[in-house]
């Protein structure tokens, strides 16, 4: 499939765990961001077709 996906959360294992199994599925494109606002920069920098986010992310401080 040629799909790009971007999978942020703070856990690396939830990340790596996530990214294995969409490029088991045929997603090969697959970015990881390690928080909300490395995302968001990353966001504004690329498109992505898909987006998978903790949902109760840190924010830094």
């Amino acid at each position: 499939m040629d799909i790009k996906a971007l999978v942020t959360d703070s856990s690396s294992k939830s990340r790596s765990i996530l990214s294995r199994s969409l490029k088991e599925i045929g997603i090969r494109n697959v970015v990881e961001a390690t928080d909300g606002p490395q995302a968001m920069e990353m966001l504004k920098k690329d498109k992505y077709d898909i987006v998978f986010a903790e949902w109760n992310a840190k924010t830094r401080e």
